[in-house]
């Protein structure tokens, strides 16, 4: 297209000529034109003001891309870098079948075929993907694409009427699967996903915890995400469906998790799933091999950069303890071993209140637990009114 005083010109410079057929004696010449003609097209994209980079993966194309540019760039004087996002180190979370997450070993043994090639590991560790976008916008000069690959996102949300306060839900991918087992952790009225997922995959009308299901069928096939952020404000009422039909839900949890925990540690033993169920619907562990045995499950779980994941983990530890105290001292010595392992401060309040659960040997419905829990609001209401008066 040309612009001048006589107006807009449009013309067309070129054509794809579709009919035209290509035919070499042997195999090598394919491979050889082929070669000529990736080589220049590779070397007609590396003409810049400044240095030249290329976003590498693993895989055929971008590395094929990078193979070529190298000693292109290497006649000339140049470096080429190649950025690669990499997981965290020790990442170990769930993945879609035939994939893998850790694209290392691969981009630096191309980097090790060639002396110019730079390569540079990107990590995202303690940062959000909506970060930094103002530069982005000014450097690349286009629309943001989603770099960390999530197709299914939702958000934290502030909540009021029945209940109040924030709701909050896991950021990253392999956060959500964990506590997914345990709660629903994305929030429908929240959610924003890829058109084609929501085509493909229906829910299902007959489960009474529809959105459960559908999470936990999802959650091993495509990457979801929360914005750590409150998004959405959500008014809770006793008309609710999670109300109304909490018998149901209840029953579709324990229905949905167990399949969904198969396919997300195949190698996990039946007593692995039982002692992982107990800790889900919050019943009381009858034997110390089985409580180890839980919170080993909780402390793998836990292993994640999201520290509001840890807390719960945490927290859901002390619980199983405290509904365990039947078990004596040998319980609250199990707690204080495992407890350092999910690297959250620990509580001296819940640590004393433990350590006199389990010499009493109390039992998960001990009525000296609602007269404790009496006495903390009591404590708490004071201490408000208190602060309010002396303003």
């Amino acid at each position: 297209m040309g612009a001048g005083r006589e107006g807009v010109e449009t013309r067309r410079f070129w054509r794809v000529d579709s009919g035209r057929t290509i035919r070499y004696p042997l195999d090598e010449d394919y491979v050889e034109a082929f070669d000529d003609l990736f080589s220049r097209v590779v070397k007609s994209q590396l003409r810049a003001s400044g240095p030249v980079g290329v976003m590498m993966s693993g895989g055929l194309d971008s590395s094929s891309v990078a193979a070529v540019a190298a000693p292109l760039l290497e006649e000339e004087g140049k470096d080429l870098a190649a950025f690669t996002e990499v997981p965290r180190p020790g990442f170990d979370g769930p993945l879609v079948r035939g994939r893998y997450a850790d694209e290392t070993p691969y981009v630096q043994a191309i980097a090790r075929m060639h002396g110019n090639l730079r390569s540079h590991l990107v990590r995202t560790d303690g940062r959000m993907y909506l970060e930094d976008l103002d530069s982005f916008f000014a450097a690349a000069e286009v629309p943001f694409r989603n770099a960390t690959g999530v197709e299914i996102c939702g958000s934290c949300v502030r909540r009021f009427g029945r209940k109040k306060g924030v709701w909050w839900f896991p950021e990253t991918h392999e956060a959500i699967c964990a506590d997914l087992i345990f709660r629903c952790t994305l929030l429908p009225s929240t959610v924003m996903m890829q058109t084609r997922i929501a085509k493909a995959h229906r829910f299902r009308e007959d489960a009474a915890f529809e959105d459960y299901e559908y999470w936990t069928r999802l959650a091993l096939l495509h990457r979801m995400g929360n914005v750590p952020r409150i998004l959405v404000k959500y008014r809770q009422h006793s008309a609710q469906s999670h109300v109304m039909e909490s018998e149901a839900i209840g029953k579709d949890l324990v229905t949905y998790r167990l399949p969904y925990l198969r396919k997300l540690f195949p190698d996990a033993s039946t007593d692995d799933f039982g002692a992982i169920a107990r800790i889900a619907d919050g019943r009381p562990i009858d034997n110390f091999r089985d409580l180890e045995r839980a919170g080993t499950w909780l402390v793998r779980l836990a292993q994640t950069p999201d520290r509001f994941l840890r807390q719960r983990m945490a927290d859901r530890w002390t619980a199983a303890c405290r509904r365990s105290a039947h078990l004596g001292l040998g319980c609250y010595r199990l707690y204080r071993c495992m407890a350092p392992r999910f690297e959250i401060p620990e509580d001296r309040k819940t640590r004393v209140v433990l350590l006199l659960a389990c010499a009493l040997r109390l039992k998960a419905d001990s009525k000296v637990y609602k007269v404790f829990g009496g006495l903390k609001r009591t404590w708490t209401i004071r201490r408000q009114s208190f602060r309010k008066n002396n303003r």
